[in-house]
């Protein structure tokens, strides 16, 4: 993480990791609700659903304090260089932590809407999926708080495994469909699930893009880091 410490103003110090904590903290309440959501996946129902809009409404409340305290700063604070690159990079990263928490919200809700279990073998890629994100988000928050380039790229690497598990279970959740017309609800509910799965990929792997610019003030190029 970009050195926030030693301005001869310790006030400086304190709202720069402040807006850190911030960041972490709304990263904690997504992998809980991705945690709520694979619980929900394994054991469909609604009881989970009240429970996923409080969290993601606690997501939503941090996303609103990153951006006053980001603005906050720089209006005070007329920051230079790095610190400016880190300030407004954390109102593209809570963006990017508050599109996976309504992701992970409308996993629960899908589920809450499933009339069967979801077959044995859907699942397992399912949870595969949600294992892969949350592993994407660890090491992103982890290089955040280390930077790590070479972990940086293992995230990508790890988006592109999310893509492929979705692209097969979608075409095998056709095949379903085509043989059993009656349970078409459910595989259509399990898709849109998985969906969101991969677009949580997509945006952990923008929040590793992003996190890598703060740290190196290089973009990601799309051959990678």
């Amino acid at each position: 993480m970009l050195n926030i410490e030693g301005h001869a103003d310790k006030s400086y110090d304190r709202e720069l990791k402040e807006l850190c904590d911030f960041i972490i903290k709304m990263s904690d309440g997504v992998l809980d609700l991705l945690q709520l959501a694979a619980a929900a996946l394994e054991s469909p129902g609604s009881a989970a659903v009240d429970d996923a809009k409080l969290r993601d409404r606690e997501i939503n409340r941090l996303d609103l304090n990153i951006e006053d305290h980001a603005t906050m700063i720089m209006t005070r604070r007329q920051p230079f260089m790095g610190e400016l690159r880190f300030i407004t990079s954390a109102i593209k990263m809570a963006t990017e932590l508050e599109r996976m928490g309504d992701m992970a919200k409308n996993t629960v809700k899908r589920s809450a809407k499933l009339t069967r279990s979801i077959p044995e073998n859907t699942l397992k890629d399912l949870m595969s999926m949600l294992t892969l994100v949350r592993s994407m988000l660890i090491e992103s928050i982890a290089i955040f708080k280390n930077f790590d380039g070479a972990k940086a790229q293992k995230i990508l690497e790890n988006d592109d495994k999310v893509d492929a598990i979705y692209k097969s279970l979608f075409k095998n959740l056709q095949d379903d469909m085509m043989r059993s017309p009656g349970d078409a609800a459910t595989f259509t509910h399990v898709i849109f699930a998985a969906k969101n799965l991969e677009r949580i990929g997509d945006h952990a792997a923008s929040l590793a893009k992003i996190i890598y610019y703060v740290n190196s003030g290089e973009k990601v190029t799309k051959n990678g880091i």
